[in-house]
């Protein structure tokens, strides 16, 4: 699996909660925003680094 298969999965599941979803913006994975509420932004990891 790769993070491109994580943010698909992510975007439809997000949009499915009525957000308007963007990958790659700036800094930020993915960012997600519903309404006027605050933007959701997303950093994926298939496995996450422990110290």
């Amino acid at each position: 699996m790769k993070e491109s298969d994580l943010y698909l999965l992510l975007k439809r599941f997000l949009e499915s909660q009525n957000y308007e979803v963007k990958g790659e913006v700036e800094n930020c994975e993915v960012v997600a925003v519903r309404g006027t509420e605050s933007p959701v932004n997303l950093y994926l990891f298939l496995l996450l680094p422990v110290p």
